[in-house]
């Protein structure tokens, strides 16, 4: 009898599922579905963190790359933070791998305007190093250059 309550559970269980992804194939679905997942997001990115490089972002001991372009750019008449942020992103982190022997900035999770979890590189403000790698890689990038040498002249 235990094999047959098994496969009862079984039958059961891929019923649910097949519920479930009939209700996910309806727009109102996928709706709720998206809805949930950005609810999710925030408590996911803490988890896959940890507590320790949470506190830290929030606090701001460790940054990203777009809120260093948005000091750059305050009135965001260039538009770096939301056009360019992720290949002066890539070039910061070239530069921190040269001056580092290969190794790898921090990574940290957060949550993308579109609402998901993105992994990006997060750098500490008060390690020089990471400064370091921060200002040769903006100055490498050309449309981070140019800002910065308008606003050396500004």
């Amino acid at each position: 009898m235990p094999k047959f309550a098994a496969i009862l559970a079984r039958r059961a269980a891929t019923a649910a599922r097949a519920a479930v992804a009939r209700a996910a194939a309806t727009p109102r679905g996928r709706k709720m579905i998206t809805k949930a997942r950005m609810f999710a997001a925030p408590a996911e990115c803490m988890a896959r963190n940890g507590l320790s490089t949470t506190t830290a972002l929030r606090t701001g001991a460790l940054t990203t790359i777009t809120p260093v372009l948005a000091a750059i750019d305050p009135t965001g008449e260039l538009e770096l933070a939301t056009r360019f942020s992720s290949p002066a992103g890539r070039a910061v982190t070239e530069a921190f791998r040269a001056l580092n022997d290969g190794d790898e900035p921090r990574t940290a999770w957060k949550v993308a305007d579109t609402g998901y979890p993105i992994e990006v590189k997060v750098y500490n403000l008060d390690s020089s190093r990471d400064r370091q790698a921060l200002g040769d890689g903006l100055t490498h990038y050309k449309r981070t250059a140019q800002a910065l040498i308008a606003l050396a002249a500004g």
